[in-house]
């Protein structure tokens, strides 16, 4: 299966899901050195540096082709959802909206799943607002949406690292 990564850095999402088996085709990021280091990784897949706020459906299939993708993943920016925000309202911080241009990239390529990783604190600032609009948001283009926090540390990270992760899987792939 192939795989998309947004927000891909350098690709330390993507190592996971090669690890598991899956072709990483791609990755986008706003960071001109980490997408070097994300191509230096990933020699065979395509890094892409633009800031995904500006980056058109149109521009998107120049890019990455109009063949589709399995699996879409990434870890947008979490400093809007951390303890740390200096924002009031999650709604207020720009970094947020990073969170939506996932959209963009299923609506053209309509993958079987996607994954978005991203601190806990997503749950519950500002009474989980930016949670129940991914749920929403993905569950009304035909998505079964489930999320799980894990801890990096109970994956041979020796850290201990709490991240929660959305999947969501398109209606009838389970």
């Amino acid at each position: 299966m192939t795989c998309l990564d947004l927000f891909c850095g350098c690709g330390g999402l993507s190592k996971g899901f090669e690890l598991a088996g899956f072709k990483i085709v791609g990755g986008v990021d706003f960071n001109a050195p980490a997408v070097q280091t994300f191509q230096k990784n990933f020699p065979k897949a395509k890094g892409v540096c633009c800031d995904l706020l500006k980056m058109e459906p149109e521009q998107i299939a120049s890019e990455f082709g109009m063949k589709g993708v399995d699996v879409i993943i990434g870890g947008p920016p979490c400093q809007g959802f951390s303890t740390a925000n200096r924002y009031a309202e999650e709604k207020r911080d720009p970094r947020n909206k990073l969170f939506f241009q996932f959209v963009k990239f299923v609506d053209l390529y309509a993958p079987k799943a996607i994954v978005i990783e991203n601190v806990r604190g997503i749950l519950t600032m500002n009474k989980g607002y930016a949670a129940k609009r991914i749920r929403e948001i993905f569950r009304e283009r035909g998505y079964s949406v489930a999320n799980s926090i894990l801890n990096a540390a109970d994956f041979g990270v020796p850290q201990k690292r709490l991240r929660n992760f959305f999947v969501m899987l398109r209606d009838g792939e389970a």
